[in-house]
């Protein structure tokens, strides 16, 4: 992945590392290779959680590595993802929070997993100001995968808003009080300033991937214990909450796009393993390694 993220260390600051507001303070005197290291440690940590979700809940029934690589993949397949973003950080708190509401499953105390996948979320708006949506995910997450109490709702909503609250706490005794709401303005996508010719086929190749795996779904359902199948219902869920939050402004940038890659490459892996063609995977492996390549030093 190092390799694949080659460009970032040799040309660090040509990346926008972090943009945001109060965020940018905190990071606007770090070295950008300083920043590219912390980036990859944190696709690393993702990719592993990824792993544990799909082995841990037995998604292609044996345990293997191939979500966590997929994802390691698509995290280096536009340029503009390899900058240290807040949304690249916010995608970790989403991964962990869907680790927790896979345990909601017929669990016999799930108050403290309805409250920490809320938790985490919460953590992620802190980043990326639009996940606030999520918000809604969680509680359409209960109701599929449990019988859903009053008791849970409330709980997963406490955990939901106390990152916020303590932020704006801190923040206010600090003397500059901080309302991730302040930062939820709406308007019209405009994508124009950032789009390049190798950007455009990036998005174009995600879209006919997204496509393509709804297409499929069936295959991807095929032999699924009814857990699984309810979690692939959830990762279809991730990819549909993606569209709507387009209409704040915080999402209107490119490393919004990143959030795909989670649920879709847990998505391919499981697919993959219903083909029982893993030489498929190889083929597309290589295939995106040397799109990436063209795509980071645009050789075409």
């Amino acid at each position: 992945m190092v390799l694949l993220r080659i460009d970032s260390f040799l040309d660090a600051d040509k990346y926008q590392l972090i943009e945001g507001d109060f965020i940018l303070n905190y990071f606007d005197k770090v070295p950008s290779l300083v920043l590219s290291i912390i980036a990859v440690f944190i696709i690393l940590l993702q990719a592993l959680v990824i792993n544990s979700i799909v082995n841990n809940n037995k998604l292609t029934g044996n345990n293997n590595q191939l979500s966590g690589l997929l994802f390691a993949l698509g995290s280096c397949l536009i340029p503009g993802f390899l900058s240290l973003h807040p949304i690249l950080i916010a995608n970790t708190f989403v991964i962990i929070a869907f680790a927790h509401i896979c345990k909601l499953f017929k669990s016999y105390k799930p108050i403290v997993h309805t409250f920490m996948a809320g938790f985490y979320i919460g953590l992620s708006c802190i980043f990326a100001p639009h996940y606030i949506l999520l918000g809604f995910f969680i509680i359409q997450c209960m109701v599929i995968l449990r019988d859903i109490s009053i008791r849970e709702f409330l709980q997963g909503l406490s955990g939901l808003f106390c990152p916020i609250i303590l932020l704006y706490a801190f923040s206010t005794i600090g003397g500059k009080p901080i309302n991730i709401f302040n930062y939820l303005s709406i308007g019209l996508p405009n994508f124009e300033n950032q789009l390049s010719v190798y950007t455009i086929i990036a998005l174009v190749f995600i879209a006919i991937a997204i496509i393509w795996i709804v297409l499929n779904q069936a295959n991807v359902r095929k032999k699924k214990s009814v857990k699984a199948q309810k979690l692939i219902t959830l990762l279809f869920l991730i990819l549909a909450y993606s569209v709507p939050m387009l209409i704040f402004n915080s999402a209107k940038i490119l490393n919004h796009f990143s959030l795909l890659i989670f649920p879709m490459s847990i998505l391919y892996s499981m697919n993959f393993f219903v083909w029982k063609r893993l030489v498929i995977a190889e083929i597309l492996h290589i295939v995106i390694i040397i799109g990436i390549f063209i795509l980071q030093f645009q050789l075409l």
